[in-house]
């Protein structure tokens, strides 16, 4: 195992995104008055746990995006695969649902972290992410997107017509009758 992955305590993955999950849960279903605050929370609105939200499922993506490269865990990779598409798939479900704007916009980062990992995964470990994020992506094209976001998600359309051979290489002359 790799220096890192040696401190990380085999349910922190889990808890993360079940920390993630409790504070999306708060952030977005729960009503001010169905709240029964712990101690320690003042005021009578709920708290703001956008942080917590994207911070504990950064923290989940960054070990899963971890543990799915490294080699010593290779006979893992299967399970890490079937865990982290879950997570981005239900990550990206959720945003998608999202109704507030300034709530989509404290997503950004994780949306670009999400990406960008993908992006980097060879082509056989690229095809099934691709396939099973992209109806959820074809969705994120109807918001208002910041520049970063969308230069991205186009990096990430262009690398599925090339690896799914959709689409002509580039600079390929197309014949045309």
């Amino acid at each position: 195992m790799s220096r890192g992955m040696n401190r990380i305590k085999p349910g922190t993955c889990k808890a993360s995104a079940a920390a993630a999950a409790a504070a999306a849960a708060v952030s977005v279903f729960l009503p001010n008055d169905c709240l029964s605050l712990p101690s320690g929370f003042k005021g009578k609105s709920k708290p703001n746990l956008l942080k917590q939200e994207t911070s504990s499922l950064a923290c989940s993506l960054r070990i899963l995006f971890k543990m799915y490269s490294d080699r010593q865990l290779q006979d893992s990779w299967p399970d890490i695969q079937t865990r982290l598409l879950l997570v981005c798939s239900e990550a990206l479900a959720y945003f998608i649902s999202l109704t507030s704007e300034s709530h989509r916009e404290a997503w950004n980062s994780l949306l670009m972290l999400l990406l960008t990992r993908t992006l980097r995964l060879p082509d056989a470990k690229f095809k099934p992410h691709a396939s099973c994020y992209y109806p959820h992506l074809c969705e994120m094209m109807q918001f208002d997107l910041i520049p970063e976001l969308r230069a991205v998600l186009r990096r990430f359309f262009l690398r599925i017509g090339s690896v799914f051979h959709i689409a002509a290489p580039e600079g390929a002359r197309i014949p045309i009758s």
